[in-house]
């Protein structure tokens, strides 16, 4: 079965991914907790002729 055998090389490169990403999302977790870096947020206002459009971010504190 020749499918069988090019499908494992590429079932093993899919567990190597799964398992780099799994080790980056923790490490980024880790970092972000270590760190907790300042947020700085966003408020914008934009006018098209009579027509207002308010956009805030969500994890602004005012």
């Amino acid at each position: 079965m020749p499918s069988l055998e090019r499908a494992r090389p590429a079932m093993r490169i899919d567990s190597v991914w799964r398992m780099v990403l799994r080790l980056g999302f923790r490490l980024a977790r880790t970092w972000w907790y270590l760190r907790r870096p300042h947020h700085e947020g966003a408020l914008v206002a934009i006018y098209v002729g009579r027509a207002l459009l308010l956009v805030k971010s969500s994890y602004r504190a005012e």
